[in-house]
């Protein structure tokens, strides 16, 4: 693997819950992706990302110096696949991996140079696979219709418009904003979406801690554009959610991406994962639809 992106962790960067912020662990690996676009004399002009996963190992701190190494997983005239590992520079322990997916807007992958990243691919190392997200499950063909959604009372944020701070100077929506896209906004009931920390039922200050997503992208947004995001929770466990959120475009009336995520519940105070209190299980359980969790090719298949 080779060292595509150097940094370290600013005070801007710490969250609410006393680390780096999940956004700005994407933030590293998508400057891995563009550095090896650029290497292959390509940019983020003529690519996009439309398949994120990010599964995340130990939290980052103010002052951290961290790198990502970055592989190829695979590759097509139409679909280039990387691997990415974010490591902690002084103590080499992973805070996270990545897997890329992006396709070409302009013109396909150069055959040639495609031949030649497939010769040097790798597998996914048995340390960064995925746990509770399958790569391969499909997100957006199962969403429900944006009238479902509603009918179902499956919102989550109030409709918004995509803001100048989400977007490059033409107005095209920024890779780095994907991740918190369906997070923006007011909530259904009009309050803020601030994140704040929650009094635990034991003396906790507690919060929710990204342990995997995945984004997968069907349509690209632009400045302005009107949009709404709707949360099914597809499992409850002791410590642990997992969600699945879809986004849409309030005018078109279609699905712009679709977003599967696992958190679980972090007392900031010990620093450790703790039990989900009864009264949040008891509201996760009102927007409670299994059938939503996405099922892998695998299993379909069988």
């Amino acid at each position: 693997m080779k060292i595509t992106h150097e940094s370290s962790v600013t005070s801007e960067q710490i969250d609410h819950l006393g680390h780096m912020n999940v956004r700005f662990y994407g933030v590293n690996a998508r400057e891995g992706t563009l550095a090896l676009l650029e290497g292959l004399g390509r940019s983020a002009a003529d690519t996009r990302l439309v398949d994120v996963y990010t599964r995340h190992f130990t939290e980052q701190t103010q002052g951290a110096a961290l790198e990502v190494r970055t592989a190829v997983l695979d590759a097509s005239p139409s679909r280039l696949t990387l691997y990415h590992e974010l490591h902690n520079v002084e103590t080499d322990v992973i805070a996270a991996t990545f897997v890329h997916g992006l396709d070409p807007t302009l013109q396909p992958f150069d055959h040639e140079i495609v031949d030649g990243l497939r010769a040097d691919a790798i597998r996914i190392p048995a340390h960064g696979a995925p746990r509770s997200i399958s790569l391969d499950a499909d997100l957006l063909g199962p969403a429900p219709s944006l009238d479902e959604a509603i009918d179902r009372g499956l919102m989550v944020r109030l409709p918004r418009e995509i803001g100048a701070d989400e977007c490059d100077s033409s107005g095209a929506h920024l890779d780095a904003h994907l991740s918190s896209m369906s997070w923006l906004g007011l909530r259904s009931n009009g309050q803020a979406s601030e994140p704040t920390l929650i009094d635990g039922p034991n003396g906790e200050k507690m919060g929710f801690a990204a342990m995997e997503n995945r984004i997968v992208v069907n349509r690209r947004v632009r400045l302005g554009d009107s949009i709404q995001t709707f949360e099914a929770v597809v499992k409850i466990a002791d410590k642990a959610t997992h969600r699945v959120q879809w986004v849409y475009d309030l005018d078109r009336r279609d699905l712009l991406h679709a977003q599967e995520s696992v958190s679980v519940a972090f007392d900031t105070i010990s620093r450790r994962a703790m039990s989900i209190p009864a009264w949040m299980s008891a509201e996760d359980e009102k927007r409670l639809v299994p059938g939503y969790l996405p099922v892998p090719a695998s299993i379909q298949g069988a």
